[in-house]
């Protein structure tokens, strides 16, 4: 048996669902998962050097790129 709380919650995913819909392509996929494996060696490179300062620019940069190839 299903208690009320079950069943509001169940009722606001499904309107959720409804309303929100996200899709990722493969593709879309496949560049998120090269860009993190990229910058994680990247952040493991700048780490054993010692470079904090351009590990910052670095995924600042990261960051400026996904936002604009995703919004």
């Amino acid at each position: 048996m299903i208690s009320n709380n079950q069943a509001f919650l169940v009722e606001l995913l499904q309107r959720n669902a409804q309303t929100t819909k996200v899709t990722v392509s493969l593709e879309h996929f496949v560049h998120l998962f090269f860009l993190g494996s990229v910058m994680k060696e990247m952040g493991n490179i700048l780490d054993q050097c010692g470079c904090n300062r351009l590990q910052r620019k670095v995924q600042k940069a990261f960051s400026i790129l996904l936002d604009g190839m995703y919004s």
